[in-house]
């Protein structure tokens, strides 16, 4: 799966943490409207939450890489500037408003937003209901909020083992 990470904010490092543990996820491309891709290395290399990865990020060229990956970085104000011949899915971690229509029109398999969007084909919250998700019938995933992230699993488990009283 060749994956193009829009946005390495806060959630973008997290999702290239993951992605560089598992070896199914291959992160091809960062679009960052930071154009100083030195800063880009520096922040993955010694993220403030997460701390120092090991296998320090070097800059060459319009990448980054590591012993293991190798990550073209863009600088791109819209995805529809991005030549994807190359790229499966988009994680759009960039926190911006982006328009429903033109992502869904995007040649890629799906697009995941990390962010809750009332308009995407599903949202998705991770051990309530990610078994309804079905690439064939999803294009644009929204995998919610932080809020509703780290509530509704607790709150499906009440409601499953106690039940809920609504007004």
């Amino acid at each position: 799966m060749k994956i193009l990470l829009n946005g390495i904010g806060r959630i973008g490092k997290a999702i290239l943490r993951i992605a560089l543990e598992n070896k199914s996820l291959d992160i091809v491309a960062i679009n960052e409207i930071n154009p100083n891709i030195k800063s880009i290395a520096y922040t993955i290399n010694y993220d403030s939450t997460y701390g120092a990865i090991d296998d320090k990020f070097q800059v060459v060229d319009n990448y980054i890489e590591n012993s293991t990956t190798k990550i073209e970085i863009l600088n791109h104000q819209s995805l529809d500037d991005i030549e994807l011949l190359d790229i499966d899915i988009i994680i759009d971690a960039s926190g911006s408003k982006i328009d429903i229509d033109r992502l869904r029109e995007l040649d890629v398999t799906a697009v995941f937003l990390t962010h809750p969007n009332r308009d995407a084909d599903i949202n998705l919250i991770l051990g309530v209901n990610e078994e309804k998700l079905n690439l064939h019938n999803h294009k644009i995933i929204s995998t919610s909020s932080c809020n509703a992230t780290a509530l509704l699993p607790i709150l499906k488990l009440i409601y499953r083992e106690k039940g809920l009283i609504t007004a």
